[in-house]
């Protein structure tokens, strides 16, 4: 019985620690994709602009 305990424990420890150094990786790499989100509506914004701007000259 003892020795389940340990092996339990050891077990939800280990989980827990991939859990951790799965979500630090994720949040490690959040303003990267905030940057890259910001810089692909900036250019979506500006084709957007191009666009009305060629429309509006025809």
């Amino acid at each position: 019985m003892d020795g389940t305990v340990i092996v339990i424990i050891l077990a939800v420890a280990g989980v827990a620690s991939v859990l951790l150094f799965a979500i630090k990786g994720i949040s490690d790499q959040l303003p990267d994709l905030f940057e890259s989100f910001r810089r692909a509506r900036d250019a979506w914004r500006r084709l957007k602009e191009e666009q009305g701007e060629v429309t509006k000259r025809s």
